[in-house]
Order: structure tokens, then sequence, then C-alpha cells
């Protein structure tokens, strides 16, 4: 995606007395601000496609504060709709913004504000940073950055899986931190998956140069990676393993391809969760530790991956509603 905000430009040049001025012009002041607030915020992807869909959001809006569409030319408070619009923006295109006050704990100094952007799983979302960095989320993340890069450190928190393009400022060193894992970042691309309930951190180097640096317990551990390397960390038996990594395999997922080599099903039912928005039970325990090799890149279905690993492989799905039961062969 490409970042395009005007700057500088002025729209309705014509000066218009108070009593020339339209009723909806007030609301369309409300809605300039918030989209400004959100190009501030640096997502403006999101500010950019707020406009285009000014309309159907408005509308959206109206109908969940007031319960109705309002009479464009009646006279009526416009704060509580400006609040509302807030919200609307959780709908926009695959990620949304909360923005609140946070604190830079190692320097002590305040930070005006910081952003939080959560993708909803069965979705992929991308955003640029203050820097110009580009973070592309996968299904089920939440990233946390600040407003504005004012420290010494760029630093960002990361819960879930991210490919980072890291923009080069050798003044200003990149830490993305997750729990148990810390990556400290030279300019370079690589993807970092932590979800809070794997037991396994991983990051994979495709370009640059980065440092994972382990944390378990008293334990710290910091391991230099060059492109074409993955390091993947247990968070419950703080085992570290590095090994090569497929170039086109660290990418894939942002293309909607996905890759099994040698995982269990249980990891197989993770990432099929959160790229098809559903929830995936598995009863059986000798199931959920059958392993896999596996390669899908021609847009299937869910009904149509679990039809290819279930096939002769003694289990069979269900799927009812949201959820999918997988369950050994022969079992009501």
């Amino acid at each position: 995606m490409q970042n395009r905000h005007t700057q500088g430009k002025s729209v309705g040049t014509v000066r218009k007395t108070r009593s020339e001025k339209r009723p909806e012009e007030g609301e369309e002041r409300i809605w300039a601000s918030v989209l400004s607030l959100l190009a501030e915020a640096r997502n403006r992807e999101i500010a950019k496609e707020g406009l285009g869909r000014k309309s159907e959001i408005w509308n959206k809006t109206a109908l969940r504060t007031f319960g109705h569409l309002p009479q464009r030319r009646r006279k009526r408070r416009l704060l509580p709709l400006a609040a509302g619009i807030a919200l609307m923006f959780a709908g926009l295109g695959t990620g949304y913004l909360l923005q609140h006050p946070a604190d830079d704990r190692k320097s002590g100094k305040p930070d005006a504000a910081s952003v939080e952007v959560r993708t909803p799983m069965g979705a992929v979302s991308d955003i640029r940073l203050p820097d110009g960095t580009r973070v592309t989320l996968n299904g089920g993340s939440r990233l946390t950055y600040p407003a504005s890069f004012a420290q010494k450190v760029r630093r960002v928190s990361l819960d879930g899986e991210g490919y980072f393009e890291v923009m080069p400022d050798p003044s200003l060193p990149f830490l993305v931190k997750t729990t148990g894992m810390d990556v400290r970042v030279h300019g370079t691309r690589f993807t970092l998956k932590s979800y809070p309930g794997d037991p396994k951190v991983s990051v994979a180097l495709a370009e640059g140069k980065i440092e994972a640096v382990i944390r378990h317990g008293s334990r710290r551990e910091s391991i230099a990676m060059r492109p074409g390397r993955q390091v993947d960390f247990d968070r419950t038996t703080g085992t570290v393993s590095e090994f090569p990594a497929d170039a086109n395999e660290i990418t894939a997922w942002i293309d909607g391809i996905l890759y099994f080599r040698d995982v269990t099903l249980e990891e197989i039912a993770r990432r099929l969760e959160r790229k098809f928005g559903v929830e995936i039970r598995i009863d059986d325990e000798r199931l959920r530790r059958k392993r896999y090799y596996g390669q899908f890149e021609n847009q299937e279905n869910l009904t149509q991956i679990l039809a290819v690993l279930s096939y002769k492989n003694g289990w069979d799905s269900r799927l009812t509603g949201k959820t999918v039961t997988i369950y050994p062969t022969g079992t009501p």
C-alpha cells in the first residue's frame, strides 16, 4: 500500500456569512478533524478510506448513536455524533486504532500518546509507523507504538505475527518487544511471531541484520542473525533453536499462502483459526500431535484444506457455525 496525505490544500475557499452556511458544514468540520487526528497518528490508509466511505460510515454512526438517521437540516447537537465517528473506525479496513497515554519507563519521560492497532482473525492489515517503517499484521495480532518517536529508541510492542520493513536510522535504534524475546533491528526485513497462546516465539530474517534477545527468567542471550536464518524460542522449556529459513515461506502468509513444514495438527489448527476467523477443537491428543508437511497456494477455502489434510489420516471434521470439530474417523 502507499501512503498518500495531502497537506496545505484548502477546501471551499469561498467565504460564507453565518446565514449562508449549510447545517451540514458543522458535521463536515468534525469529520475533517477526525480524519486529521488519524493522519497525525500515521494511519493514513484508514483516513483515506474514511474519506472515500464518508456517507456510508456517517449513516452507520448516526444509527448507532441516535437509533435513527437525523434529518440533515434539523438543528441538533453534534458532539455525540462526533464521538460515535471514532468508534466506527473500528470497522474500517482490517485493523483499528486506539490511542492512550503511555510512559517511557527507561527515560522517565511521558510520551504524548501511543497507538494500538488490532487486526481481527481472518484479516491482514498494513500499517505505516511515524518513521516510515511498514508493518503487516496477521490475523489476531496487536501492535503498539508511540504516535511519534521522540525518545532515543524506536520501541514497539507486538502480540501476534508481523512482517517488518524497518526504515534505517543509525541514530535511532529500532526495538520490537514481545513476551520472552526482544528484537533489535538495524534497518531490515523480517517476520516475528509471538502469539500469547503459543508456547513458541519465532523470528525469521529476510534481509539486513537483527539481534534476537532471549529472556527466560534471569537468563539473557543475544543471537546475531544473518539473512535466511530463523530462531525459535520455546517460552515453556527455554529451548532455543536456529536453522535455515526459506525466504519465500517467511512472507507467504501475507499473500494468503500456507506452508506446513513438519508441524503438528495443533499448530496447523491455530494458523487456520487466524486465517479464516474460526475456532478449531481437537479433542483427541494423538491427533493434536500428528505432524504434517503441506502447501496451499491457490486460495483454497477452509473446507478444501481440511479435506486434504484429513485424507487417509484417520480423522474427519465438522463445521458448525464458526466452530470446527476434528475427531477420529468413525467417531459419532
